[in-house]
């Protein structure tokens, strides 16, 4: 069970890799994943485990956006359609809420468990993070895309690996991942924990015995690396919000230390600040690429006979004039589409797992005007905000929101009680969950905006550290003979209910 554990958790940061069962292709983090599950549920039936609702209350809103898919799957005008789709959306979460419960159950029984997934986790980011480094340099210096792991789309059926391209006048870099801004997604579950490992929030955290065992500092070298060579802008996107987040838990949890906050402060944003100029200087040499991508997401406003009026009717023009912006006038053809559908059925959705359909019935004309765009992003809506507005209505989506809000709170809260009671035994957690917590942020963030996703293993993953390490703080503060002088208030409660 625990070498399935390690294996879910591993191969999570290699997500995009899959393999071909017939004619469809199938992510390999899911079969560990899967087997997890099975034994999750197996030892919650026999009674080997209990769900007590003070200790799982991450689980419950999950639960309650699990219901609202499963109504509005039930409800959906595309039920014929999107039936098989939606249940298998709907399995798949469940799968991963069990997963997440299973990987606690593992932690709870052997402690050092803990260390061996979130190091086996910073290992390989590291490791495909230093492949986009290799991968950028060597191309950009020869000219051309030596670098490349197109033998994954073999696996994958042509869908695991794709040329990552170039913006502008520069190659990019998506390492072994299947494009730059999933790669940069990715890497964005150990920027928190890189950027104090780096020192970014000064000596006191990156000296942390447990933060030393579980990110080496050449891993947190090449995930920043790796993120800056993606030119993705989601990736941008994503390590900023990391890192602010990451500062603002620190910050949050030692919130007695004044003096030295305004020190640390400083600190925190210079570094963020030579993050971002090292990832803008690359970005400089791509040009006006960078511009026209943003610019061409506000085309989901425009009336489509402007089509003609920007030199983007037919292929041959998209591609010579711009076509790095493919992949963002699919998230505008998919957001018009959603749009229609928030404003049929505006309060619980087409139903889960029907945005393709929908997609089959209102698709724009003049998206044929592109061939290569017909059917992008088209199961997945392109970003997970579009697909849950689609699919689940404004219920759904504010239940998942809230969802992914209470994971934070718990992760704040969590460091929080790890600084206020350093003698605990728990105070070398705090800056691991302070990261963990940050690098939570910015992968919510990113698939809300670019990976239309519901049960991807990172996602779940950044969730399970948070989860667990909680469980392992507040098992170990309750043991401290000063709990009862902790401070009252809601961030109290939420950790120590009944305490």
């Amino acid at each position: 069970m625990y070498t399935l554990g390690l294996a879910f958790i591993i191969l999570a940061p290699i997500s995009s890799a899959m393999f071909l069962i017939g004619t469809t292709s199938l992510y390999w983090a899911l079969i560990p994943a899967a087997l997890l599950a099975a034994a999750g549920l197996f030892n919650l039936v026999s009674g080997n485990w209990r769900l007590r609702i003070s200790e799982y209350r991450w689980l419950w809103p999950f639960a309650a956006f699990l219901a609202v898919a499963a109504v509005s799957l039930f409800l959906s005008p595309y039920r014929g359609q999107a039936l098989i789709k939606g249940a298998v959306q709907l399995a798949g979460l469940t799968m991963m809420l069990l997963t997440v419960v299973t990987l606690l159950g593992l932690v709870r029984e052997r402690k050092e468990f803990l260390v061996r997934i979130l190091h086996g986790t910073s290992v390989v980011l590291g490791v495909v993070g230093a492949i986009a480094l290799f991968q950028f340099f060597v191309n950009n210096l020869f000219r051309a895309e030596i670098v490349s792991f197109e033998f994954l789309q073999v696996f994958g059926g042509g869908t695991g690996w794709r040329p990552p391209g170039m913006l502008g006048a520069l190659f990019r870099a998506n390492s072994i991942e299947g494009e730059p801004a999933h790669m940069a997604t990715y890497l964005c579950m150990g920027a928190g924990l890189a950027f104090i490992r780096l020192g970014g929030l000064g000596e006191t955290p990156r000296r942390s015995p447990m933060l030393q065992r579980v990110m080496p500092l050449w891993a947190a070298i090449c995930i920043f690396g790796g993120l800056a060579t993606s030119l993705s802008i989601i990736g941008y996107l994503g390590m900023i919000v990391a890192v602010a987040a990451t500062a603002f838990v620190w910050f949050r949890a030692r919130r007695r230390q004044k003096k030295k906050r305004g020190r640390l402060g400083g600190k925190a944003i210079g570094a963020a600040a030579s993050l971002l100029a090292v990832a803008l200087m690359i970005s400089a040499f791509a040009g006006q690429s960078i511009v026209e991508k943003i610019a061409t997401i506000g085309m989901i406003y425009d009336d489509p006979g402007n089509f003609e009026e920007t030199g983007l009717e037919g292929t041959v023009d998209l591609v010579s004039q711009g076509g790095n912006r493919l992949s963002a006038l699919a998230l505008a053809v998919n957001g018009q589409i959603m749009l229609e559908n928030l404003r049929a059925r505006p309060v619980i959705g087409i139903g889960i797992g029907a945005h393709p359909a929908s997609y089959d019935q209102n698709m724009p004309d003049y998206v044929e005007l592109v061939p290569a765009l017909v059917d992008m992003n088209k199961d997945d809506a392109g970003a997970l905000l579009t697909r849950l507005l689609s699919e689940t209505g404004l219920l759904g989506t504010l239940i998942f929101l809230a969802s992914g809000f209470w994971v934070f709170w718990t992760g704040m809260c969590a460091t929080r009680l790890c600084a206020l009671l350093p003698g605990s035994g728990s105070d070398s957690l705090a800056p691991v969950l302070a990261g963990l917590t940050g690098s939570w942020v910015g992968i919510f963030v990113l698939y809300l905006a670019r990976l239309g996703l519901y049960y991807s293993s990172p996602f779940w993953v950044s969730i399970c550290f948070i989860v667990i390490l909680t469980d392992v703080a507040v098992t170990a503060v309750r043991k401290s003979p000063d709990l009862k002088f902790l401070p009252q208030g809601l961030w109290r409660r939420t950790l120590l209910y009944g305490a």
